[in-house]
């Protein structure tokens, strides 16, 4: 097993943090750092929540212990040729200052590996490989080993439950959004129009269980009957109206997260969609509002354009009486199959 530094990002708490990490172990804090042993961190860099996984090594949170553990950690991590540089953060409690065990422990590390590698002028000079975090507490002290950049966000759940639809890329990023911000989604829909449509939101529902990092999903899946189904303009707003509506009805959430961007939309549009969420009384969360979206299809640059009178004069979208086909799925290998074989 190996020890575990997670940092929580600025959204998250350190114990909250903590009680969502027992899944992989012991997990306790140590000044606002979640400590564990697992062999699992790039496992957990990738949950929302976290900002940095560091694996480290521990010692007592002493002056020259933690010198020491540096100057182990120097000898194994930087290689000849590169450049190194010591940061260290200390608890506020401490009869040291960081700067000064910065300055003893690169003294001494720069002569260990004198003719092998050189300190940095600065932390900006120094690549992100070799800079060496000392973390000291009260009572222990870390050294970091190696780091990975965390997922960032909120922790999952942290703001309630929300309500979403995957109907195509634009979903699939607002979906993820939301529970970068801390949403927990219990139910996914799923909207087609064609085998097409089944087959890409089916690798976007993979893309988002995976990204979310669920070991099972709950998935409602419907068939979307779409007028003028080339015009690919107004069938994206056809899905998202579709979306809209069903997601209305689910009593599950109060909260209904919409793929909806002035980027991409009419304003008329999305005034109309958010319109059916209030009337159902729940509330609705538009993260890509104001996004800047980098269109990969013309059609959704081009719907922008489309007018009220154009797409009222469209056959009402609906679902055809029916209920969506709901199934709860393992994520693993097979995850897409599934999916296209539960229809």
């Amino acid at each position: 097993m190996t020890l575990v530094l997670v940092h929580p990002s600025p959204q998250t708490g350190a114990k909250e943090l903590a009680k969502a990490l027992q899944r992989f172990g012991a997990a306790r804090v140590e000044e606002g750092i979640v400590v564990l042993e697992t062999d699992r961190a790039q496992e957990i860099a990738g949950m929302f929540g976290v900002a940095k996984v560091s694996i480290a090594i521990e010692c007592e949170s002493q002056f020259s212990a933690i010198s020491k553990a540096i100057a182990e950690v120097g000898r194994r991590t930087v290689l000849q040729g590169q450049s190194f540089f010591v940061k260290v953060y200390l608890s506020k409690d401490r009869n040291f200052a960081a700067r000064d065990l910065e300055f003893s422990a690169t003294g001494a590390l720069a002569a260990e590996l004198a003719g092998v590698a050189s300190p940095a002028k600065s932390e900006r000079e120094a690549s992100i490989a070799t800079i060496i975090a000392a973390y000291a507490g009260r009572r222990r002290a870390f050294v970091s080993l190696k780091e990975y950049e965390g997922a960032g966000g909120a922790l999952a759940g942290s703001l309630g439950s929300a309500s979403c639809a995957i109907t195509g890329p634009l979903s699939l990023a607002s979906c993820i959004a939301a529970c970068r911000a801390g949403f927990f989604l219990p139910e996914l829909l799923l909207l087609y129009s064609d085998e097409d449509d089944l087959c890409r939101n089916a690798k976007l529902a993979r893309s988002l269980a995976e990204k979310t990092r669920v070991e099972s999903q709950k998935i409602a899946i419907a068939k979307v009957p779409v007028v003028h189904a080339k015009d690919g303009r107004t069938k994206m707003l056809q899905l998202d109206l579709a979306a809209a509506r069903t997601l209305a009805r689910v009593e599950s959430s109060k909260n209904v997260v919409l793929p909806l961007s002035l980027a991409t939309h009419p304003q008329w549009f999305i005034e109309m969609a958010m319109k059916e969420i209030h009337d159902a009384g729940k509330f609705p969360l538009v993260p890509l509002m104001f996004s800047e979206m980098d269109c990969t299809k013309e059609e959704e640059k081009e719907a922008r354009g489309v007018t009220r009178q154009e797409f009222v004069k469209l056959k009402k979208t609906r679902l055809e009486g029916k209920k969506p086909r709901r199934i709860r799925l393992e994520v693993g290998p097979n995850y897409l199959h599934d999916i296209i074989d539960s229809i």
